[in-house]
């Protein structure tokens, strides 16, 4: 007898628990924690880790190197408060931005570029 049919025999019985998915190692769960973890890898240069932040297709090598020079252009341009990202998994809905929250402003010769996740 599977499951479902055991349930259906005890109407007391409590629905079968949902599972909550695994928390991410790395802290990418939210906003916040993907910001602060690549940054950390990156200061740290753990070059590795810090790839592992990014959404990118290019080999293990040049990922690592995107990463330095982005952790780079974070450390010494990012205007940005750390303390403004969201902390909840779904980021800060209120902006209008459904699947992206923007984490500051990089100035840039030819204009800001607006860094966002």
């Amino acid at each position: 007898m599977d499951g479902q049919s055991l349930q259906n025999l005890n109407p007391n019985a409590a629905p079968p628990a949902q599972e909550k998915p695994a928390e991410d190692p790395l802290g990418r769960s939210t906003p916040y924690g993907t910001v602060v973890g690549f940054i950390a890898a990156a200061e740290n240069e753990s070059l590795e880790r810090a790839a592992e932040y990014l959404n990118t297709a290019p080999r293990p090598s040049e990922r690592r190197e995107l990463a330095r020079q982005l952790g780079v252009v974070l450390d010494r341009r990012l205007r940005a408060s750390l303390a403004r990202l969201s902390e909840e998994p779904a980021g800060d809905l209120s902006d209008g931005l459904t699947s992206r929250d923007p984490i500051g402003v990089v100035p840039s010769p030819s204009g800001d570029v607006e860094i966002i996740l």
